[in-house]
């Protein structure tokens, strides 16, 4: 096993590992992993490690196709994912939603949703990573799911990552002040203050 291979198994509980070695050894995961930037996170009673960002070789070099194109080429034309598990492609999806092109996060974000996984204990924190980065379209993405997600399992998550949940909190105030405040002077406006909202409306509701 190659080291990438046991860093991509850290974002994962063990009990997935056997879904996890199939689906390593069925694709081409031939990558780097941003060096010393993992976010640490509890999921059930054990804790994984999120990649931050990873490089995958699979980035549709050479292929010209429009920023919606690539997302419906990797959300519906990948015959190679397609034929796998419905545990294995959720597993894949959610490394993609780590992946430094944000094109290939949304796709990914976008097959979760479309495959009712979003709500699946371990795939919470890949979704939740996610609303705390920079891209408008991904935010407005979670943003429109919010009404569909299993308050229980996403208040359970943020409860049992306290100090996660607060830098949270803090990245989406960050992105807003450096790229969106002229856009949305009031932070309640911004799409990231509406998931911050929601998530803040689950935490007390558990008070």
């Amino acid at each position: 096993m190659s080291r990438h291979d046991q860093l991509l198994r850290q974002a994962f509980p063990s009990s997935l590992a056997n879904d996890l070695e199939h689906l390593l050894h069925s694709k081409d995961f031939s990558a780097a992993i941003e060096p010393h930037a993992s976010t640490e996170i509890n999921v059930g009673v054990e804790q994984v490690k999120l990649p931050q960002r990873v490089y995958f070789e699979r980035d549709f070099a050479g292929l010209q196709l429009s920023p919606l194109q690539r997302i419906q080429h990797f959300f519906e034309r990948d015959a190679d994912t397609a034929q796998l598990p419905f545990i294995q492609r959720m597993l894949n999806a959610c490394l993609y939603t780590r992946h430094h092109n944000g094109y290939q996060r949304e796709a990914a974000l976008r097959m979760l949703f479309a495959s009712n996984a979003a709500d699946i204990e371990w795939v919470v924190p890949f979704v939740v990573q996610l609303a705390a980065e920079y891209v408008e379209n991904i935010l407005l993405l979670i943003d429109d799911q919010l009404p569909y997600l299993n308050k229980a399992v996403y208040r359970n998550f943020l409860l049992a990552n306290p100090e996660y949940y607060f830098k949270t909190k803090q990245r989406i105030v960050s992105y807003w002040d450096c790229y969106y405040r002229r856009k949305r002077p009031r932070f309640n406006d911004y799409v990231g203050g509406r998931i911050t909202a929601y998530f803040e409306q689950l935490v007390k509701s558990a008070d």
